[in-house]
């Protein structure tokens, strides 16, 4: 099964970070192995105990994350690859751009939304960017945190940081990885 997530053409929305605890979330469920397939050219700086591949490769038992990195309307593999995954998560945050983007995406992605992952979130969420990413799938707030900058920048494992953004994205993962294996 493969699960991607995106947000399109927009960087530093979280996609990354919600990979890691998304693939942990999933390996702690499952007991099986995750991959995160980092499809950027930029290599991680990140200690795990996570599967990690720089390249799409056909795996035999196991999951697959798809970290996507950001990309254009007119990149077609990216768009291809899109199409191919089971299920997508967005992550997205408060910004027109990144609205934009992902409304540009929206005909590639449409239908196999399984969530939207509002993050980096000050203060209350603004009615504007829930109401547009309700369209897409069920909407989770999480509220910006800078400790989780801090341990990003020290190449810390996102799932083992101690940070409120982090239980926050627990949390959304835990029912994003729920509803994406129960039986349909």
């Amino acid at each position: 099964m493969e699960i991607c997530v995106t947000s399109c053409a927009k960087g530093g929305t979280g996609k990354t970070t919600f990979s890691f605890i998304l693939a942990h979330v999933l390996h702690y469920i499952t007991k099986k192995k995750i991959y995160i397939i980092n499809l950027s050219k930029i290599p991680y700086n990140i200690e795990s105990k996570l599967f990690i591949h720089n390249k799409y490769l056909i795996y035999k038992d196991g999951f697959a994350v798809l970290d996507f990195p950001a990309f254009t309307k007119y990149d077609e593999a990216m768009h291809a690859a899109l199409r191919r995954c089971d299920s997508i998560i967005v992550v997205a945050d408060e910004d027109p751009h990144t609205l934009e983007s992902v409304r540009l995406c929206a005909e590639v992605i449409r239908g196999k939304v399984v969530a939207v992952v509002l993050n980096q979130v000050i203060g209350r969420p603004s009615l504007k960017y829930l109401v547009a990413y309700r369209a897409l799938g069920r909407v989770y707030v999480v509220r910006f945190d800078e400790r989780l900058r801090i341990y990003r920048g020290e190449g810390v494992d996102p799932g083992e940081a101690k940070s409120k953004a982090v239980a926050e994205m627990i949390k959304a993962a835990v029912d994003i990885a729920k509803r994406i294996l129960a039986p349909r």
